[in-house]
């Protein structure tokens, strides 16, 4: 069974690979959820390069699978 931070870096994975979809969804469809969404995902995202930027090595950039 999965640990809760094993669940927290897999979702982090997840939004740093498919993030970016969230943010074409929202252009295409004109969906202000989406955007919102998007806009929430941008802000996380400085974040953890704020984070990867302050602890080089603590968290590693996943592989660009696009």
């Amino acid at each position: 069974m999965a640990t809760k931070q094993e669940l927290l870096d897999q979702a982090a994975f997840i939004l740093e690979q498919e993030g970016w979809l969230v943010g074409r969804a929202a252009r295409d469809t004109g969906s202000s959820r989406l955007r919102q969404f998007h806009e929430r995902y941008a802000e996380w995202q400085a974040k953890v390069k704020l984070f990867r930027e302050q602890h080089p090595g603590e968290w590693a950039i996943p592989p660009d699978n696009s």
